[in-house]
């Protein structure tokens, strides 16, 4: 359930991110009708949303932009964000540090589309179980990284990753002792291939 301040917006941009890594996908609305603004809805334990756009500076970002989009631009494992308006785009960096761990995870399919678009990777970590598919598209000057961001909270580590693949018929790959806070490539059917050499390791599906 979302804590809205009216019904009667028209929203242009909707898009979900973990922006504090606690597992839980937070949502960003920008509005284009009566008026312009963007709010930010942060995931709460009980899976209500709760608006904390005044909290997390949201406010303050220029609401006139065509798109936007996530994804951690300086690999430091906290998604970041992005909003284009016309002929330029705004960084805004993710600066919260609260402790939380996460786990981004790139597809690599060899018997399908390149990019393992649509796709699907489960992480396992402790009790929790987190999915998320690969897409191609978002909005207006923005197209969805193919890089997957997983927020896992305070856990350490993460048991497995089960990806199912894009392929007729789907195929399923189980990937294990991957650790929390890195990058890593998973290709259909051969070992992981660092996403950037200096923050991953290689491992082999079983």
């Amino acid at each position: 359930m979302i804590e809205m301040e009216s019904l009667f917006y028209v929203f242009r941009n909707i898009t979900f991110a973990d922006v504090n890594n606690d597992g839980l996908p937070d949502l960003l609305l920008k509005t284009y009708n009566p008026y312009r603004f963007i709010s930010f809805y942060e995931q709460q334990p009980d899976h209500n949303f709760k608006m904390k756009r005044f909290e997390y500076g949201i406010d303050r970002i220029d609401a006139y932009g065509s798109g936007q989009v996530w994804f951690d631009y300086n690999n430091d494992g906290k998604i970041d964000l992005v909003i284009c308006n016309q002929n330029k785009a705004s960084l805004f960096k993710n600066t919260i540090n609260n402790g939380n761990n996460a786990i981004q995870i790139e597809l690599r399919c060899t018997s399908g589309n390149k990019f393992a678009i649509g796709g699907r990777a489960y992480v396992y970590s402790g009790s929790q179980r987190y999915m998320r598919e690969v897409s191609c598209g978002q909005d207006e000057c923005v197209q969805f990284p193919y890089r997957l961001h997983f927020g896992v909270g305070t856990s350490s580590s993460v048991d497995s990753v089960v990806v199912l693949w894009p392929t007729v018929p789907q195929k399923r790959e189980v990937f294990r002792n991957l650790i929390v806070n890195k990058v890593y490539v998973l290709t259909e059917g051969v070992k992981l291939i660092p996403a950037l050499s200096d923050r991953n390791l290689s491992l082999h599906p079983i």
